[in-house]
């Protein structure tokens, strides 16, 4: 029997800190912490005011992930650029039979992970989950409970976002320019996610400058389109639906042009 609900491997970063703050709350949660510095492991642990184990890993020696993923059910890992690291923190938990969860905004790596890992993850009853963060929960969700609470079959959709800020974490630079280094010719299909054998959805609008008819306005691209429509697009095609699905953002004088 696992020792831990979760472990949290990359815990002292941004999106890290966040999850750890949120954890330390949960008092029905057994958890535990991972990473790179027992130290910094420490440091967190007294600014929550916890106590919870932790564990020094590192993603080049799989022997220390497989001694974490033995004492878990699931891992949170939010230790990025995926691309570059991440892919041994998966091979251990399908190695090991437990759970997986991440943060990740980086297509081309939940690519890999599907053609790695896909079919061994089925065979085992496991989850493996990406991109539970802003990208790409809200797009998801928000997709999916429109195609669940409609009355008629979707047919396609449009999402808008106004965002009240425009900061990123040092993190998200870093995966953005990990992505644009490795990018192959599979990642620029825009169902790159999606199941070979799934059709592909019906022609969607361009998003270089779209109409919002809520906002009697034009929209400008959003930046994390390309990770959250390929996530909901292979949403769509495991539920069988061929709708498709765009995004757009309104952001100042430029980005919206009022009629």
């Amino acid at each position: 029997m696992a020792q831990f609900d979760i472990i949290l491997i990359g815990a002292t970063g941004y999106t890290g800190r966040i999850t750890a703050k949120f954890l330390s709350k949960q008092s029905a949660t057994t958890w535990a912490m991972a990473g790179r510095s027992a130290a910094k492991l420490q440091e967190l642990n007294k600014e929550l005011k916890t106590n919870v184990s932790t564990f020094e890993i590192d993603v080049n020696k799989p022997e220390t992930l497989d001694a974490v993923c033995q004492r878990a059910r699931c891992i949170i890992s939010c230790a990025g650029p995926f691309t570059r690291c991440g892919m041994p923190v998966v091979d251990a938990c399908v190695r090991n039979g437990v759970h997986y969860i991440d943060s990740t905004g980086e297509f081309n790596f939940v690519r890999a992970v599907i053609e790695k890992h896909n079919e061994e993850a089925k065979r085992k009853n496991i989850v493996l989950v990406s991109c539970c963060g802003f990208d790409s929960v809200p797009a998801d969700l928000g997709n999916y409970v429109l195609h669940r609470d409609a009355k008629e079959p979707v047919k396609s959709v449009q999402c808008y976002y106004k965002l009240h800020t425009a900061g990123v974490s040092n993190g998200t630079v870093n995966s953005i320019s990990e992505v644009m280094a490795v990018i192959g010719r599979k990642d620029l299909d825009p169902c790159s996610l999606n199941p070979p054998e799934a059709p592909r959805p019906v022609a969607a609008p361009t998003r270089m400058l779209m109409w919002w008819d809520g906002r009697r306005g034009f929209t400008a691209p959003y930046g994390m389109a390309a990770i959250n429509e390929r996530i909901v697009r292979r949403t769509n095609a495991l539920m069988g639906s061929r709708a498709s699905y765009v995004e757009a953002m309104q952001g100042g004088a430029l980005a919206m042009l009022q009629a």
